[in-house]
């Protein structure tokens, strides 16, 4: 063990024999050196290298903090504790500031061997640390001396692969700074097409930890990139923890320029190997080839030697002159063919081989039926020939004679435009259709004023340029619409197509059709198209508006019955629910009248029931009948009624429909607390040409209604379409406002029918609207009275009023009558078999076919009523089934559904029904009908 050197500065000596027995316990082999003073102090430490310094802070002559400062510029690295009876915390904290290794306190000197101890280790520690960075230092500098006298390149990388050593090789190499090589710098030598591959190599031997090889370009200080042999291993410190990479490169570019040319060099000699054998093998083949040649082409082949001996024959050659090669060969011509020596072709081969000159000629031979084209070519050894069979081709040009013929008789005809120009827009010649389409002359053809590009107008030019192309390239195009400009200015539009002619292709047969009409039913049909698809959104839109002008009124409807059937409610309540559900069923048949209504008038079957009607009174009517949603809104009605108006022939319940329908959209359409103004006025002037055919005999007086309001107006697009069938201004209206834009619909309608007609004015949205009815005065009169039958022309159909329920079950008498109901629905026939009980019938029901035949066996009734809408089988098969049982009596029939349509009626009446009633039916009605087929209509009064 060591001998410890320790330095002692203490004035006291009994402290001082406490701390060297301190010492003595803790197992130390130690020299002290006790001191008091500063002289002392700084004596000792001149004198010997101590090994630790132990220091009172107190002293009589200096205090520690000085000694400690000696201490440090003395021998700095020697440990200095303090071993001081008092020292305060912040002392103790400003003394290991100021250096000091530690402090013990007198009293605890128990902890100043492990406080020696400590610091020993501390120091032997740090000296351990600087020996090895000396020696790591000294390494480096060795490896750098040995790295920078290598011949190769070397690099280091650390542990995120960024380069932080390149060698002075490596520098002189890439005539770089170490700076601009360090980090990822270094990658800029590497040649562009290489770097990918090197760094995923690089990469991997990174991830794997092992060692790596490649070869790649490394860009040379003078610019030339040169091969370089790469490698790699990864380095370790001193503690087996990773510390990067360290690898070199080593110039290969002589290898690889030897390896280059070594490889270059046998590819020469193997090209060249290569190409004697494939000239060996081609003169070899030659004569095959030549054969093969000969034996290939289209035309007949023959060699004749300089006496006329057949030396060669190809098949085509065989074939045409039905010999074989084993036949012709060695033999002469004239040997196998005597009679060809007096044909042409025979003396035109003896003149080109005499004359030695090529000769070409055509000529039919009879013999084989033949047009051949011969071509000789004499030669040293004698004579070749070509021989083609041409027969087709001049079928061909005789087949295009024909056409021609035919071309130039259809361009006489005039029946489509036919020119005859080039591609550069000249029109050689062109036939009187085509100068009709475009409006020129003959003799303005003849001129040259006609150019068929300086015709076309700009945007159908590249269609024509498309269309040259595709001929160009296949001799026809496709034709296609284009206008030409004809000599008045105007367009007119054609389809063209054509064709061109002659190898090269620039001149062409062009064929015009005018296509005015067409363009003409085109557009009609486009125009059609499209009111077809508005009359078809119309539709749509109307559709979705009926399914909810149906449920909005069922909602209530069903709703108010479900409450009454569920409850009981005061009288005052059920009386609201009743009114509610009559309201709203009411309000359903006034839609279905209106559905009916539009129904009969698209069929035609729409009919009046014309009498005397005073105008005022009916307006009045209106009026009153819309008195709650004027009283709800707070609207202003104001009249101005001409008393001198007086009364007009026309159907009553139609003229207050049109007046209804007009305030009512007044009223709808006009906020709260607006206004509307009604007037009524006789005034004087015709109706027009459109007045109706049925009001011949009408005056010029007519009675004018106007009704005009201050409510949201009509847009101007939307004032011509206001009396169309389901049309509303736009869906939020529909969303906002009932109704099924029907109503002006039928006030038009009705207002003709009447003769009269109607007009709509609006200033547009928000300035209010006015209408105006015009209808004639009828001037016919019957002693102050007015008949129906003395209107002549006028008369049209007449329906009763409604009979009053009451009125009719009291005035009915059914009585001993029997009637069988026949009906699917099981409310339908309690209803109807309820009614007719009441009023005397004897009454019994059915519900299937089956039924109905045994019902009729068993009580053999005087009246059917059947619904024609059953199923398996329906009514009108259910009557003829009847009808075929009882040929000895015929059942007087009714005819009931919720089918309303005109043809349903019909077919009902002609297949045997005498009467036909749509639903719903009144009682009253119900009962009138059956009274009247049972022959009881004398008993039934009103």
């Amino acid at each position: 063990m060591k001998t410890l050197n320790i330095l002692l500065v203490e004035d006291s000596p009994l402290d001082a024999e406490l701390i060297e027995a301190y010492l003595m316990d803790g197992g130390f082999q130690f020299s002290l050196v006790c001191v008091e003073t500063r002289e002392d102090f700084a004596a000792a430490l001149e004198k010997q290298c101590f090994d630790i310094i132990l220091a009172d802070y107190m002293l009589p002559c200096f205090n520690g903090i000085a000694a400690l400062e000696i201490a440090h510029t003395t021998c700095p690295g020697v440990p200095f504790i303090f071993v001081s009876a008092t020292l305060g915390e912040e002392v103790a904290i400003e003394t290991l500031k100021s250096g000091a290794t530690d402090y013990v306190l007198k009293r605890r000197l128990i902890r100043l061997v492990p406080s020696i101890q400590r610091a020993l280790r501390e120091v032997q520690e740090r000296n351990e640390r600087k020996q090895a960075e000396a020696q790591q230092q000294e390494s480096e500098a060795r490896f750098r001396i040995m790295a920078d006298t290598a011949p190769v390149m070397i690099w280091m990388s650390d542990t995120d692969q960024l380069g932080d050593y390149f060698n002075k090789v490596w520098l002189e190499f890439t005539g770089r700074t170490l700076a601009e090589e360090m980090g990822t710098g270094w990658m800029e030598n590497l040649h562009p097409d290489d770097l990918p591959e090197c760094l995923d190599i690089y990469q991997k031997a990174f991830d794997a930890g092992s060692e790596y090889r490649l070869e790649c370009r490394l860009r040379r200080y003078d610019g030339e990139y040169r091969w370089v042999l790469g490698t790699g291993v990864p380095r370790y410190r001193p503690d087996r923890t990773f510390a990067g990479y360290i690898g070199s490169y080593i110039d290969i570019s002589d290898r690889k320029q030897a390896e280059q040319e070594r490889a270059a060099a046998l590819s020469r000699e193997q090209a060249a190997r290569k190409q004697a054998e494939e000239t060996a093998k081609a003169l070899q083949s030659a004569n095959d080839k030549i054969t093969n040649i000969l034996e290939s082409i289209t035309d007949a082949f023959i060699a004749v030697d300089l006496n006329w001996n057949y030396t060669y024959v190809n098949q085509k050659a065989q074939d045409l002159l039905g010999k074989s090669q084993a036949e012709l060969i060695g033999k002469k011509v004239c040997e196998i063919f005597p009679w060809a020596v007096n044909l042409p072709f025979y003396k035109m081969a003896t003149k080109a081989l005499a004359e030695r000159v090529t000769v070409e000629y055509e000529e039919f031979v009879p013999l084989w039926n033949k047009w051949l084209k011969m071509r000789f070519y004499p030669s040293d050894s004698g004579l070749s020939g070509y021989i083609q069979d041409v027969t087709d081709r001049k079928q061909t040009e005789a087949a295009l004679q024909a056409s021609e013929e035919k071309l130039r008789m259809l361009a006489e005809a005039n029946l489509i435009g036919i020119i005859f120009g080039d591609v550069n827009g000249s029109i050689l010649d062109a036939n009187d259709e085509f100068l009709r389409i475009v409006g020129y002359t003959r003799e303005q053809l003849q001129r040259g004023e006609l150019n068929w590009i300086d015709m076309t107008p700009p945007e159908y030019q590249s269609l024509d340029e498309k269309g040259i192309a595709e001929a160009q390239a296949t001799g026809v195009c496709t034709p296609y619409e284009k206008e030409f400009w004809r000599r008045d200015g105007s367009r007119i539009p054609v389809l063209i197509g054509y064709v061109l002619l002659a190898q090269k292709r620039q001149e062409s047969v062009a064929f015009i059709l005018d296509l005015t009409v067409g363009k003409q039913l085109e557009r009609e049909l486009h125009d059609r198209a499209q009111e077809l698809a508005r009359a078809n959104r119309i539709k749509d839109e109307f559709l979705g508006t009926l399914s909810h002008e149906l449920r909005t009124p069922l909602n209530a409807m069903l709703g108010w019955a479900q409450l009454l059937r569920s409850r009981k409610f005061d009288e005052k309540t059920t009386v609201r629910a009743l009114e509610t559900i009559d309201r709203n069923t009411r309000s359903l048949a006034t839609l279905i009248d209106d559905l009916l209504d539009v129904s009969q008038i698209i069929t035609g079957k729409q009919s009046l029931n014309l009498r005397w009607v005073d105008v005022i009174s009916t307006v009045e009517a209106a009026i009153d009948t819309l008195a709650p949603a004027i009283a709800a809104k707070n609207i202003e009605i104001v009249t101005d009624f001409d008393p001198t108006t007086g009364r007009i022939v026309a159907d009553s319940g139609r003229l207050q429909q049109v007046a209804w329908n007009l305030l009512s959209n007044a009223i709808k359409f006009t906020p709260d607390g607006g206004q509307v103004k009604v007037a009524v006025h006789k005034v004087q002037g015709t109706m027009g040409s459109e007045q109706s055919a049925c009001c011949k005999n009408l005056s010029p007086a007519n009675v004018e209604i106007e009704v005009s309001d201050t409510g949201q107006g009509i847009s101007e697009e939307f004032l011509p379409h206001v009396f169309d069938r389901f049309s509303q201004a736009d869906s939020s209206i529909r969303r906002s406002y009932n109704g099924l834009g029907l109503g002006l619909a039928l006030v038009r309608h009705f207002v003709e029918m009447h003769g009269g007609t109607v007009q709509a004015e609006s200033a547009g949205k928000g300035k209010g609207s006015r209408f105006l009815v015009r209808l004639p005065i009828q001037q016919l009169h019957c002693n102050g009275g007015f008949s129906v039958a003395g209107l002549g022309e006028l008369a049209i159909s007449q329906s009763k009023a409604p009979i009053p329920v009451k009125e009719a079950f009291v005035s009915s008498n059914l009585s001993g009558v029997r009637v069988l109901v026949v009906d699917i629905d099981a409310d339908s026939l309690d209803f109807a078999c309820t009614v007719l009980e009441d009023c005397g019938a004897l009454v019994e029901t059915a519900s299937s076919g089956m039924d109905v035949l045994e019902a009729i066996e068993r009580l053999n009734p005087d009246v059917l009523a059947i619904d024609i809408e059953m199923q398996a089988p329906d009514g009108k098969d259910l009557l003829r089934q009847v009808r075929s049982r009882m040929v000895d009596r015929e059942i007087p029939a009714l005819a009931f559904t919720a089918v309303g349509r005109v043809e349903e009626r019909i077919r009902a009446l002609q297949q045997g029904f005498q009467i036909y009633v749509p639903k719903p039916i009144e009682p009253a009605e119900l009962v009138a009908v059956v009274a009247s087929l049972a022959g009881r209509s004398n008993d039934f009064r009103f």
